[in-house]
């Protein structure tokens, strides 16, 4: 029962992050991953962006990740951590965390992922933020995207980020993921 309730929690908070960039499948303890990700808003700008990703293996079912975009008015730095809920097929996972960029925002991500080989990943979700302004926004996105392994320790990954919402905006993205 008291698994079912943290659970719970976990995917309410959880509905609260933008630039998931990466599957429901959390990182190995003592791994880490260093990802560069150029990214194209759909403001009506049509602003553009790179993201710097980096994570870090907690323990077993945790990691931490870190991100920094570059490029835009005013630089953005967001952290998460990720818990994996589900470790088998299809893989479940909450985040929740929290960004810098302008403003204060809290950021969370349900993230179900498809592994459609031993390679090649299909990812979706919930993706919000919880963004602390004079008008406070709450922007919800459909993240829908594929990671592709493309060597032992390097993956592709393509995601878009559908916007579900007015306070919202499409995210266009692509990068790569190292892991050491």
């Amino acid at each position: 029962m008291k698994k079912v309730c943290v659970s719970i929690l976990l995917f309410m908070f959880s509905l609260l992050h933008a630039q998931v960039f990466n599957t429901a499948q959390t990182l190995r303890t003592g791994t880490l991953t260093l990802g560069l990700e150029p990214v194209i808003y759909d403001t009506g700008n049509n602003d553009a962006a790179l993201f710097i990703h980096g994570g870090y293996g907690i323990s077993r079912g945790l990691d931490l990740g870190i991100k920094l975009g570059l490029g835009l008015d005013d630089t953005y730095f967001g952290a998460d951590l990720e818990w994996l809920l589900r470790g088998v097929s299809p893989y479940i996972s909450v985040s929740a965390g929290a960004h810098m960029y302008h403003d204060v925002g809290i950021d969370g991500t349900l993230n179900i992922t498809f592994p459609l080989s031993r390679q090649v990943w299909l990812y979706s979700g919930l993706d919000m933020d919880l963004v602390f302004s004079e008008d406070t926004g709450i922007p919800l996105w459909l993240p829908i995207g594929l990671e592709v392994g493309i060597r032992k320790n390097m993956t592709l990954i393509l995601e878009v980020e559908a916007a579900l919402n007015d306070d919202a905006y499409n995210i266009f993205g692509g990068g790569i993921n190292f892991y050491f």
